[in-house]
């Protein structure tokens, strides 16, 4: 009362803004099952998201975070999680009759065309193929709601791995006593690398953190915090050293995950045997050391051992000394060879302690065929083959010993 009414800017804001609250319909607008569906998906590290719409206008949103194996998929695996994800939800608005599927990953066009699929891929194909669906693919610039939701997930998991306790480390400088000299001459500019940024201090885009339970929950955090795996020293080393600086770094990430119980539980206390490779097919019985082998004498290194070639092609047993490589050995042979002792493995055979002296006759095909060698000295007393004549007897008996000689007169008499 006894003012006067003026209509200003802010009072035209305020009338337009009511008109279009009231001509307008909400944001969401109900489907419309005579017209023709469509759904925007897409994918991050961490989410997916989708959004339902009819006419450029949306019905629904969905939106979910990405946990365990999920983790883990391909980004192939992703966009194709999040469009099955989608279609689990808005089931019953879409069996009834055709619609269309926007992605920004083009190789998803050619789900049908493929000709061999993994386990889980045939899972989530069969149950695509109960939907009338076509896919069509859309720039990442265009597809800006379906990506956004998706990204919601990442900015929620950056938030969730703050780290408490970073506004004590400004005035923990001061009490430092490494750092509480650099911090004081940073105050009029750079130092060797470090330098000040919203009052804390940096060396060489590094975070320096001063002495206090803060260096070990961020060690604690890169070893076994979010979906780190209770990683081993080097590892863990090198993520804190991306983004932080303290002295005497690796003493502390040494001796914090030495305490780590879980790491004591789980982990051998052997070290890695390394690249496990298949073991060789040996192609006839090993040699070790101290095992007895034959050595082949081969004329142009044994001269004076092979002078006929009925003579023997190998002598033996003799002891293996020293292993050289995988190809030669050392062996004990006696000083009256003057040869070098060291032969290569297609020059020896194994000797078992079991098996007969091997077979040296030049040709043992024929029955008694060189039996002997040329200088060996015969018995009289054996006969290799033939019957025994009178006088092969009375040499037998000869070499007799007493108890047979006295048998033998007994029966002359």
């Amino acid at each position: 009362k006894g003012t006067e009414f003026k209509w200003g800017e802010s009072a035209q804001r305020s009338f337009e803004s009511i008109k279009d609250k009231l001509c307008a319909a909400p944001n969401l607008a109900l489907p419309d099952f005579s017209k023709m569906f469509e759904i925007d998906c897409d994918a991050s590290g961490v989410g997916i998201g989708a959004v339902l719409m009819q006419d450029k206008r949306p019905i629904a949103y969905f939106s979910e975070r990405l946990s365990g194996a999920s983790l883990n998929y391909s980004t192939y695996d992703k966009e194709f999680y999040a469009l099955i994800r989608a279609l689990e939800t808005w089931e019953h608005y879409l069996l009834p009759k055709e619609f269309i599927i926007h992605t920004d990953h083009e190789s998803l066009k050619h789900l049908k065309g493929q000709n061999k699929l993994n386990r889980r891929h045939a899972k989530w194909v069969e149950y695509l193929e109960i939907f009338p669906y076509v896919i069509k693919y859309k720039q990442r610039n265009i597809n800006v709601v379906a990506d956004a939701l998706s990204r919601r997930c990442a900015l929620i998991s950056l938030m969730n791995a703050k780290l408490l306790g970073f506004e004590l480390i400004k005035s923990q400088y001061v009490d430092d006593p490494y750092f509480s000299p650099i911090r004081l001459a940073c105050d009029k500019g750079a130092v060797d690398g470090y330098y000040l940024h919203d009052g804390y201090l940096y060396k060489l885009g590094k975070l320096c953190i001063p002495s206090g339970s803060v260096r070990e929950l961020i060690v604690r955090e890169a070893h076994a915090g979010g979906l780190a795996g209770h990683f081993g020293e080097k590892k863990t080393l090198k993520m804190v050293k991306e983004h932080f600086y303290w002295p005497k770094m690796i003493r502390d990430v040494h001796r914090i995950i030495e305490w780590c119980i879980t790491c004591k539980k789980a982990k051998s206390k052997e070290a890695p045997h390394g690249l496990y490779m298949p073991m060789p097919v040996p192609d006839q019985p090993w040699i070790d050391l101290s095992d007895l082998v034959w050595i082949h004498l081969r004329k142009e290194r044994f001269p004076s051992k092979r002078k006929s070639k009925l003579m023997p092609r190998a002598e033996g047993p003799f002891l293996v000394k020293e292993k050289v490589n995988d190809n030669a050995y050392k062996i004990e042979l006696p000083d009256d060879y003057n040869v070098s002792a060291t032969f290569n493995v297609r020059d020896l055979t194994p000797y078992f302690e079991d098996e007969e002296d091997m077979d040296l006759r030049a040709n043992p095909s024929e029955l008694g065929g060189d039996d002997v060698p040329k200088n060996a000295v015969q018995d009289e007393a054996r006969s290799s083959s033939g019957p025994i004549t009178r006088s092969m007897a009375k040499k037998l008996v000869a070499t007799l010993p007493g108890p047979f000689t006295l048998l033998n007169l007994s029966q002359q008499s």
